[in-house]
């Protein structure tokens, strides 16, 4: 998995030559949001797999700080289901 996440990556940063003659890092922030929405929604499940599992592990890596949780409100539960094995 991690050889297919670096994969990936490595993916993102050079597809972009193809179309703008650029690596990712150097497009503009509308050229680098296209890009992005276009793999997001690709009609290729590989590539729109690979982004949605990219997305959930930033948010992961994000939303799972503890110092941070205050900031956005974010409390999550540390039990897991037990709210849902009550019912």
């Amino acid at each position: 998995m991690q050889r297919q996440f670096a994969l990936f990556l490595t993916a993102i940063r050079w597809l972009p030559v193809l179309r703008w003659g650029h690596r990712f890092p150097f497009l503009s922030q509308p050229q680098q949001d296209a890009f992005l929405s276009w793999l997001q929604n690709n009609s290729l499940t590989l590539l729109r797999q690979g982004f949605w599992g990219l997305k959930t592990i930033i948010c992961m890596g994000y939303y799972g700080q503890v110092e941070l949780s205050t900031q956005f409100a974010y409390h999550p539960k540390h039990d897991g289901n037990a709210e849902l094995d009550a019912r």
